[in-house]
């Protein structure tokens, strides 16, 4: 079974922001509501051989503030933005999600 793509976890996060009030969240807050939000695979939630047997999907969550500068993330594109430790969408990111 395959994992669940970044593009896919960062709906995920947008989704989940405009639901907030003020539209930011935690990065240890999305890893919590993720899995209300996404059908994780096995393949996402099997353990990291690298961190402590964390799931793998944490990683792409990391991942969309590592990834800031590559096409297609949510930041790049502008649908959030990051600042430490947190992120919020912006107008384009609920544009983009419909909400």
């Amino acid at each position: 079974m395959a994992r669940t793509t970044e593009a896919r976890f960062g709906r995920a996060v947008l989704e989940i922001l405009a639901g907030r009030a003020g539209g930011t969240a935690s990065i240890f807050t999305l890893k919590k509501l993720i899995p209300r939000h996404l059908n994780l695979t096995n393949d996402d939630r099997a353990a990291s051989q690298t961190r402590n047997g964390e799931p793998l999907w944490h990683q792409s969550v990391r991942n969309l503030v590592s990834h800031k500068n590559t096409s297609g993330n949510i930041v790049h594109e502008g649908y959030a933005v990051h600042r430490p430790r947190t992120l919020t969408i912006t107008d384009a990111g609920r544009r983009y999600i419909g909400a």
